[in-house]
């Protein structure tokens, strides 16, 4: 009997030396792995060793406050020249009219997506056949823009959307005028100097009018050079 007691010891001493340090059940220490940078009120072992514990949440990450994600505002004015295919404002010879125009556009720095809002105006006048003829026309329009390189200073960019058109025909001792809803689409580049910005604008328009009776084509095509100041 004293010889297994002395041997059931002999074992549990053995056990004993072999085991590694106890674990009080929520900090972990393990010497292989290096340790972290103790915080001012962390725990310390014998050893002066900081402890870690595991179940503590990490940092957050910092929040996106919206820095990259910055809107871009122009106010431009444009002038230039469109010429109407329609044969029959062709016939008066009033089909090439100089345009001056004013527009607002706003788009992401991020993304370039963005929006735009205008009003041009445009007028010609001739005589044909001894009778002075002269077409006006007024168009307020908005829609939707893609800038490339909105952060850049050489930006190409698209956009298209819908527009009301006022034209006035006058052809003689006759007169008409009428509204109108159609579409447009344009294209240009535009080179951006900190807060000013110079470029070029190619303009389509798809659109009817009822004039004297009969619906004429206001379909147009436009170049104009542009200038605008951002804020």
């Amino acid at each position: 009997m004293r010889l297994i007691i002395a041997a059931v010891a002999s074992l549990s001493l053995a056990a004993c030396a072999s085991t590694p340090a106890a674990s009080n059940g929520r900090f972990n220490l393990r010497l292989d792995e290096p340790a972290l940078a103790p915080a001012e009120d962390a725990p310390v072992g014998d050893a002066g060793v900081a402890l870690v514990d595991p179940s503590a949440p990490r940092p957050a990450a910092p929040a996106d406050d919206g820095a990259n994600d910055m809107s871009d505002t122009w106010l431009g004015v444009l002038f230039g020249e469109r010429k109407f295919r329609n044969g029959d404002i062709k016939d008066l010879d009033v089909d090439r009219n100089t345009i001056y125009g004013i527009e607002l556009e706003s788009h992401s720095l991020s993304s370039g997506l963005g929006w735009e809002v205008g009003y041009q105006y445009s007028s010609d006048d001739d005589d044909v056949a001894g009778q002075s003829t002269r077409i006006r026309l007024q168009e307020g329009y908005g829609g939707l823009r893609w800038t490339l390189n909105a952060d850049d200073h050489l930006q190409p960019y698209v956009g298209g959307g819908l527009s009301i058109l006022d034209v006035d025909v006058d052809a003689g001792p006759s007169s008409d005028d009428d509204m109108s809803y159609g579409a447009y689409i344009h294209a240009g580049l535009q080179w951006a100097f900190d807060r000013l910005r110079f470029g070029v604008d190619l303009r389509h328009v798809f659109a009817d009018a009822r004039i004297g009776g009969d619906d004429i084509g206001l379909d147009y095509d436009q170049l104009a050079l542009t200038a605008a100041f951002g804020f």
